[in-house]
């Protein structure tokens, strides 16, 4: 009995994703710092609803746990309705962690494009 094939376009998508999903984050952090529900919506508009983040407090987390820290939770305030929000800001280790992902980022996808219009199309 042949095995079923589990692969689709949505498991592609969730693993480019997850490979990219730092990267976004400290990239939007070095501009600005955000609170959690922010960065995502900043994240979703900017790639013009193509990239929801659907755990943001995982990712942050991560980046927090991470020795150094590559983010920092720099304050809290109160919003509407008593909520606290708290808001995260890159740290210089984040800033070289950036650079090197951002080094990674652009070494790869020009390989990649040139791979895919070199050869025969499908």
């Amino acid at each position: 009995m042949a095995e079923k094939n589990t692969r689709s376009v949505n498991t592609f998508e969730e693993n480019m994703k997850k490979a990219f999903t730092e990267l976004l984050v400290l990239y939007m952090l070095s501009e600005k710092d955000y609170y959690i529900g922010e960065l995502s919506d900043a994240i979703l508009q900017r790639s013009q609803e193509t990239i929801v983040i659907n755990r943001p407090y995982a990712v942050i987390m991560r980046l927090l746990e991470a020795s150094p820290p590559y983010v920092a939770e720099i304050k809290r305030r109160e919003s509407a309705g008593s909520r606290i929000r708290q808001y995260y800001s890159i740290t210089e280790q984040g800033r070289g962690y950036l650079a090197e992902l951002l080094e990674s980022y652009h070494k790869y996808i020009p390989a990649i494009n040139a791979i895919l219009t070199s050869g025969e199309t499908v």
